[in-house]
């Protein structure tokens, strides 16, 4: 099985750093940067493109969500999963109208983490039950 190369955009350093030594404990995956801010994403994916984006919806004063699109814009084959604390339908149906490819809660454990990256690394979606039911409804 190939590495799983794994970048994060989010603005809280110990979530990031949870979730990069949580991710690095798969031996499928390696995190090959984070960002704190959209400056310093652009900065990293023009130096290495990941596999799977871990996406904050609210980096700081920016929008997750604005950046999801941008980049896709940019890099359309690039591979979002939000990784967020709101569970309201319009942040989920916006994201993903946006295209990204996964919504998990930031309440997710491990395991919900990583079945998604592998999910969307190996081209499918990976929504989370709460966020299935609500696209389901849409």
């Amino acid at each position: 099985m190939t590495m799983i190369k794994v970048a994060m955009v989010d603005d809280h350093k110990m979530f990031r750093e949870g979730v990069k030594s949580m991710v690095e404990k798969n031996e499928n995956c390696q995190m090959i940067w984070t960002a704190s801010n959209s400056e310093e994403a652009f900065l990293n994916i023009k130096e290495e493109m990941p596999d799977v984006l871990l996406m904050d919806i609210s980096i700081g004063f920016e929008s997750g969500i604005t950046l999801t699109k941008q980049l896709i814009d940019i890099y359309p084959s690039i591979k979002i999963i939000a990784l967020s604390m709101h569970h309201e339908r319009p942040y989920i149906i916006n994201i993903h109208d946006k295209g990204a490819k996964g919504y998990i809660l930031k309440d997710a454990g491990s395991d919900e983490v990583l079945a998604g990256i592998q999910a969307v690394a190996n081209g499918k979606t990976y929504f989370s039950k709460v966020a299935s039911d609500i696209l389901d409804k849409s």
